[in-house]
């Protein structure tokens, strides 16, 4: 009679498991990076706005919680560089995103500091 709560225990044990090693497979904050990369102005529409655009990328991985340009948005606000990041879809691990500017205010060199400092590396344009 000891056994039967012994194996439910178990079994909640193995259930309990499974759940954390589905949820770890598939994280949701991938999923939504995901589709807010969708979700941004294409390339084509970020350059004609008529401001500086610097092109970057940074390592992407679905398992981060926030989106991977946070760090270079700290940077460019640190620095206190006006720059809108625009995040482009991942290609083979690779976030691809871009800083558009006002050269008026900034420099090419300066917002492409800020991105190195945030962990970006500036590239010369889309994949």
């Amino acid at each position: 009679m000891l056994s039967r709560p012994y194996l439910l225990v178990g079994l909640g044990c193995a259930a309990l498991v499974l759940a954390v090693a589905v949820f770890l497979a598939f994280p949701v904050g991938g999923v939504i990076s995901t589709a807010i990369a969708r979700l941004t102005a294409p390339a084509s529409t970020t350059a004609s706005a008529g401001n500086g655009v610097v092109w970057a990328r940074i390592p992407y991985c679905g398992c981060f919680d926030s989106p991977a340009t946070d760090n270079v948005s700290a940077a460019l606000k640190k620095a206190q560089l006006a720059g809108t990041v625009k995040i482009l879809n991942p290609t083979e691990g690779l976030l691809y995103f871009v800083v558009a500017y006002d050269p008026k205010t900034a420099s090419r060199e300066q917002i492409a500091a800020a991105i190195v400092a945030g962990g970006g590396e500036v590239v010369a344009g889309p994949p």
